[in-house]
């Protein structure tokens, strides 16, 4: 694993957080009508902008990048 925050660090010394926030990356992207269900009853605006930060944060655990539907791709 790469080096994370601090905080991460604290939190899984505290409550071993690490492996369930990574069940929970996987299970979200391997679920794409469970995220468009996500995106419209949040009233999310970007799904880009929350498929860029989930990206994100499974490459800090180095976990795949999803595989993204139209509305999650940038132009």
């Amino acid at each position: 694993m790469r080096p994370i925050h601090n905080s991460v660090e604290k939190a899984e010394s505290a409550y071993q957080s690490i492996e369930p926030l990574k069940q929970s990356i996987l299970s979200f992207q391997a679920n794409p009508d469970y995220r468009s269900r996500c995106y419209q009853r949040l009233q999310i605006r970007s799904a880009i902008e929350v498929a860029d930060g989930l990206d994100q944060l499974a490459q800090q655990f180095e976990l795949e990048p999803m595989v993204r539907q139209a509305s999650e791709l940038g132009s």
